[in-house]
């Protein structure tokens, strides 16, 4: 028989709530490596456009950002999103 840990409902609260801001940590980590492979690929199409020839991409990082920080639940978990993404960008 395996004995297992008993959570009340507070520890089971905080858990979720760690798992739903990891979850959105996850999604903005990688929708930053996402951002950043676009703006590579702009430098890289701008090059292949030649000299003399307009550049389509001029401002490499335009459309490209969006701040999800006015959805509630961002906000609620806003304390815990923020410190998983610094831990993981050191």
């Amino acid at each position: 028989m395996e004995l297992h840990e008993m959570y009340d409902c507070e520890s089971i609260a905080l858990i979720e709530k760690q798992q739903v801001a990891e979850l959105i940590a996850a999604v903005l980590s990688y929708s930053e490596d996402l951002a950043k492979q676009i703006v590579e690929l702009r430098k890289e199409i701008n090059n292949l456009s030649g000299k003399g020839v307009y550049a389509p991409y001029y401002d490499l990082h335009s459309d490209i950002y969006r701040s999800f920080e006015h959805y509630p639940v961002y906000q609620e978990h806003m304390e815990i999103v923020e410190a998983i993404l610094e831990y993981d960008r050191t």
